[in-house]
């Protein structure tokens, strides 16, 4: 259903028209929406900061700055596995063709990439992951969404080797592209910083660190929020809240539960409660993609680079050498392409013909 709405910066007030509303979290709402560009439109995703964020005028003023800032920085990352940003502007809310000057009050946008495929959630319900064959390929994108995120916390993603948190992990935010590749989108653009603090903490329940309930975000919360990922991928279920119950839960799976002590003990300190002891992501899932596969685990490495270098060389018990990815054939290769389109979501759904909330704004 077409809103028939617009929004745009000031000089192109009518540039994107809203398509439909995709997904709304706490801190923002997102629509597919469309541009034309040389007589033809072009699909991209319109992020709307929500208006109960700000109270007035100086609230909003404060986080414009921070969000644009944070916006140019997502614009540095040229990196496979993170989505694209095309603008981020302030604006007039989302209004009807030719109509931003009947409104006095401002709305916060960031313009992504359009990402051709299923956010994760909707991925795992039409795959059965049971079996050896349907659990390398869920660990396949969990490997892909691993080695991006450490390359973001460890400051290769950016110039100048700025630490990028994601801020907002979760199935709804990995999409899997028609082409297989795993992609993070929607960042937390009010809490990407390697380490941030808010008084108000937005997140989605069982994905959260504890340390979030306090407000603070870092890595570690990022690597928390992948470990619950890896379990919904794995279960179809999502996490319990409680660190202690997604520990005890992750470790009764059949994948987990006959480990050795070592490997154990690595995948079980994902969960832990103490956010410096969460390894980091590649390590973490090369230990738990041992257990589904024949690739031989030679333990936690500086660089997952090295790691994935030193397992393709290791012998296999038949000579041949064992590629620490896990190998592509028309056996394991993921499912056709979906021919309906799929946009990234904030925190789940949007209810069907929903009356599009408005914009950040002030009056």
């Amino acid at each position: 259903m077409s809103l028939h709405l617009y929004v745009g910066p000031d000089t192109q007030p009518d540039k994107y028209r809203l398509v439909r509303s995709v997904g709304r979290g706490g801190e923002a709402t997102l629509y597919l929406a469309e541009v034309t560009l040389a007589g033809q439109t072009e699909p991209v995703v319109v992020k709307v900061l929500n208006s109960d964020v700000t109270a007035n005028e100086e609230q909003f003023a404060e986080l414009s700055a921070r969000w644009g800032e944070q916006a140019e920085l997502l614009r540095f990352i040229n990196r496979l596995g993170v989505v694209g940003v095309r603008e981020h502007f302030e604006g007039a809310p989302e209004h009807p063709a030719e109509g931003a000057g009947e409104y006095t009050d401002r709305a916060l946008y960031l313009v992504m990439n359009y990402v051709q495929g299923v956010d994760l959630r909707d991925w795992r319900a039409e795959h059965a992951v049971e079996g050896p064959r349907g659990q390398r390929e869920a660990l396949r994108y969990l490997e892909q969404v691993a080695l991006v995120l450490d390359v973001l916390h460890s400051g290769r993603a950016t110039p100048s080797k700025r630490v990028v948190v994601h801020g907002d992990l979760s199935p709804g935010n990995v999409m899997i592209s028609d082409e297989g590749q795993a992609t993070l989108v929607d960042f937390g653009l009010s809490r990407i910083a390697a380490r941030h603090m808010t008084a108000r903490p937005w997140f989605t329940p069982g994905y959260a660190a504890p340390e979030i309930f306090t407000g603070e975000y870092s890595a570690a919360t990022d690597r928390y929020a992948f470990g619950a990922i890896a379990y919904f991928t794995l279960t179809g279920e999502d996490p319990p809240p409680a660190p202690e119950q997604l520990r005890e839960r992750f470790g009764a799976l059949p994948l987990v539960a006959n480990a050795g002590e070592r490997q154990r003990e690595l995948v079980m300190a994902m969960f832990s409660a103490e956010p410096g002891d969460r390894p980091e992501a590649a390590d973490w899932i090369r230990a738990l993609r041992s257990l589904a596969t024949s690739a031989p685990w030679t333990g936690p490495a500086s660089d997952p680079g090295d790691a994935v270098l030193a397992a393709a060389v290791t012998e296999t018990p038949h000579g041949a050498a064992e590629p620490s990815a896990p190998e592509s054939s028309a056996g394991d290769a993921p499912g056709a392409p979906d021919d309906r389109a799929a946009v990234p979501r904030a925190g789940g759904p949007a209810a069907e013909g929903a009356a599009p909330p408005q914009g950040a704004r002030f009056s």
